[in-house]
């Protein structure tokens, strides 16, 4: 196999892995330019579903990618951080991706490897307002103005308590998750001190979204450290829930 391309083996080794024929006809692409390993703490808990329907392959290159996204027609691409965007021709190729009924899901270290000049223009390539907003931690709760129906209270976690990279500028229907009312700004400082933060007076800010782009999906995961369960069952949900292939594929495993 291509030095730049790993292929991502379920933890679980009596799971089948990606080589099972079985799996051939679905692929998942996970784009991790940083030459280090995966957060395996912070993707153990959605990834390893996703194993057992698809084959799942790590492009550390960009011309990987390229080469992938061309030659193996992925079902979802996992963007895990932020270093693609400064290829031109992998950009073009994503935004066809999704245009074409593909599904982008920007998480694990994406939200520590963007900063606030690229994130616009990024989302803009999508026909997406996204912006950043601000950087903390408080209360969140599902969004009962979710548009994407299946995305629904029964598959997401109720509530979650999360430091994130939070968006401004998102689509009601398109926040997956919104403050709590009267939600404090936490922080450790503060807490040490024995005070309570502020009350957060942007309830604008999500800290999770998805979009519907041409016949395709963009999701957006903001949590900076990547270990909230709720983080976790949102990404899986939006993967075996709202692309079709792989939601008859998962309920067949329930």
């Amino acid at each position: 196999m291509d030095p730049a391309v790993e292929l991502l083996r379920h933890p679980d080794p009596n799971e089948s892995d990606g080589n099972d024929p079985r799996k051939r006809d679905s692929l998942i692409l996970v784009i991790a330019l940083d030459d280090g390993p995966l957060d395996t703490d912070s993707i153990i808990s959605y990834y390893p579903p996703l194993l057992r329907m698809c084959r799942m392959l790590r492009a550390k290159k960009p011309e990987a990618a390229i080469r992938i996204i061309t030659d193996d027609d992925p079902v979802i691409v996992f963007l895990a951080d932020a270093y693609m965007r400064e290829h031109e021709q992998l950009m073009d190729m994503l935004v066809g991706f999704v245009h074409a009924g593909g599904m982008l899901v920007c998480a694990d270290k994406f939200a520590i490897t963007i900063n606030s000049v690229e994130l616009k223009p990024f989302f803009s390539s999508f026909g997406l307002p996204w912006d950043m907003g601000a950087c903390y931690r408080t209360a969140y709760v599902v969004n009962p103005a979710c548009s994407h129906t299946p995305l629904s209270c029964h598959e997401l976690t109720e509530k979650t308590n999360v430091k994130a990279l939070l968006l401004e500028n998102v689509a009601e229907g398109d926040k997956l998750y919104v403050p709590k009312e009267g939600a404090r700004i936490q922080s450790v400082i503060l807490s040490a001190m024995g005070q309570l933060g502020p009350v957060l007076e942007n309830r604008s800010l999500t800290p999770t979204a998805f979009a519907k782009v041409g016949l395709g999906y963009v999701m957006y995961s903001g949590d900076v450290q990547g270990h909230e369960h709720a983080t976790h069952m949102a990404i899986l949900a939006a993967c075996t829930k709202m692309h079709k292939f792989l939601g008859a594929a998962y309920d067949r495993q329930q």
